[in-house]
């Protein structure tokens, strides 16, 4: 019975020490990612000192963690370029079709007073053809 309570008492410390061992890797992990380029190298410095003391499994947990974290930073900032570039790209488009139109615009107009202007001109031309005065 008193093995079974050491051995209780031990799961139990081993679970709270990953637990604790997991959260505090998490927060060195995120401070990292947050950090500052010249601040992530001392805190990745510190993140290896780290890793160097601690055995196989509680290593290769924290690396794992550590791949992944930085492959989900990577992807959202791949994300926001892209949002970033498409706002760009459809800022250029509408930038053109407003010239487009503008430009339509201009020629419309340029060909009506044209039309009018051409219109005066042929009357008075034909009348002065046709001895009309």
């Amino acid at each position: 019975m008193k093995t079974f309570r050491i051995s209780i008492i031990f799961l139990l410390a081993v679970l709270i020490a990953s637990e604790l061992f997991s959260s505090t890797v998490d927060q060195q992990i995120s401070t990292i990612l947050n950090a500052a380029p010249q601040e992530r190298v001392k805190l990745m410095n510190e993140f290896k000192q780290r890793l160097s003391t601690m055995s196989s499994n509680e290593r290769a947990s924290a690396i794992t963690q550590m791949r992944s974290n930085m492959q989900t930073k990577k992807a959202k900032t791949e994300l926001a370029s892209h949002k970033q570039q498409h706002n760009q790209s459809t800022d250029i488009q509408r930038a053109q079709q407003m010239n487009q139109k503008q430009a339509g615009s201009q020629a419309k107009q340029q060909w009506h007073n044209t039309s009018q202007t051409g219109t005066q001109l042929g009357t008075g031309t034909k009348n002065k053809f046709m001895g009309n005065k």
